[in-house]
């Protein structure tokens, strides 16, 4: 009896052998690309997964999401993680120093043009040994203004081309004509590495204090109440990245018409510092992709048909030089000025990547500070604790 039991475990296991060597097989054609963002970009990611399986037979992308990405990645063993990651603005360091990551480059016949990518792009996504992950699209920031309000102001939109300017500019309205603020600052990461640029000083803590103290800024928990405020009447200028127009937009549609301007930080002739992000895919050790499966959707998603659709979608910037000079799909004169900034960066040397402040803990100290000069805490003691919790 019991050697009856055993001939029939080992013939289901023969079976289930069997069974497992095609599937194996066919996973190799199979590309896994994980995520974790949603909104325009997981949309994005959706059509752009779409696409490429409409148009390779052989090989499929399956996007699947995932809550602590970067843990899930890192843990999983070899043979049982992603080939691809979706990441934001240096999202592909901790994949670096965790020893996951396989630069596009080298990846077999992946057909990764580095030289086609702005030095934009190569400032947020290339590390000392290559491209650490296959950049998407890019994020600047700049002033968005109600050009309306502030004509009837009688001021011209030339005079918020700066921090100091803006400052006088805003704070010169009346209550009556600045409503409940004149600009709307939303509480994130990315508006503080745009602001502080390179560094942290007290200069520009000292700016942002004024602004909280007069009453003529206002910080916002979430980029879309201040979006709202622009659009409502209640802000007469927004300081956000270019990602935050396609949102700007459909809300203009829905509110009353007004006539919406851009002025890039610095101005385009002579443009300071900017910070640049971006999205990006990391090309993950460890996969069960192929290398002829995983090369496929490397090079289609690197290429301009991706790019572009991918700038559509989110709003972002497309990294690729060609696309720049192409112009925005849609001509509207907001984006044609993002495009113009992005041409202007890149013959300048005045890039400067988010990704240099690569710290969760940096990032949630900027944050922070931000915060505190807007509940009226001294800029001296801002300034002391922000230094104090950025320090090496």
């Amino acid at each position: 009896m019991l050697r009856k039991g055993l001939a029939a475990g080992m013939l289901v296991l023969l079976l289930l052998t069997a069974c497992a060597a095609p599937m194996l097989q066919e996973n190799s054609r199979v590309v896994l690309l994980w995520y974790d963002v949603h909104g325009p970009r997981e949309a994005a990611l959706l059509r752009l997964v779409e696409a490429f399986n409409a148009a390779h037979d052989g090989v499929q992308v399956i996007a699947e999401y995932q809550d602590d990405l970067f843990r899930r990645t890192t843990m999983a063993p070899e043979g049982h993680r992603p080939d691809l990651v979706l990441v934001g603005t240096g999202g592909s360091l901790p994949y670096v120093e965790a020893g996951v990551d396989r630069a596009p480059e080298r990846v077999s016949g992946a057909g990764f043009d580095a030289d086609a990518f702005t030095p934009m792009a190569a400032a947020v996504f290339r590390g000392d040994e290559g491209w650490t992950a296959i950049p998407l699209g890019l994020r600047t920031y700049a002033f968005y203004y109600n050009a309306d309000r502030l004509r009837e102001a009688g001021l011209e939109a030339g005079q918020i081309a700066d921090r100091a300017s803006m400052q006088e500019t805003l704070c010169s309205l009346s209550d009556a004509e600045k409503g409940s603020v004149g600009l709307a600052l939303p509480a994130q990461a990315g508006l503080c590495l745009a602001w502080w640029r390179a560094g942290v000083d007290g200069e520009s803590l000292a700016q942002l204090s004024a602004l909280f103290t007069q009453g003529c800024a206002r910080l916002y928990p979430h980029p879309a109440e201040a979006i709202a405020a622009l659009v409502q009447g209640e802000a007469a200028a927004l300081y956000a990245s270019n990602s935050a127009l396609p949102t700007i937009e459909a809300a203009m549609d829905a509110e009353e018409p007004f006539e919406l301007g851009v002025v890039p930080l610095g101005g385009v002739e002579a443009l300071s510092p900017t910070v640049w992000e971006g999205s990006g895919l990391v090309v993950v050790e460890g996969g069960a992709a192929s290398e002829p499966s995983l090369a496929s959707a490397v090079g289609w998603f690197a290429a301009a048909e991706a790019e572009n659709l991918w700038q559509e979608a989110t709003g972002e910037l497309p990294p690729r030089f060609d696309l720049l000079k192409a112009g925005p799909p849609q001509a509207t004169p907001a984006r044609q000025l993002f495009y113009a900034i992005a041409l202007e960066a890149a013959a300048s040397d005045t890039i400067i990547p988010a990704a240099m402040l690569r710290s969760t803990e940096e990032q949630i100290a900027l944050v922070a500070a931000l915060r505190a000069l807007a509940d009226g805490q001294p800029v001296e003691q801002v300034l002391a604790d922000l230094q104090a919790a950025t320090s090496p």
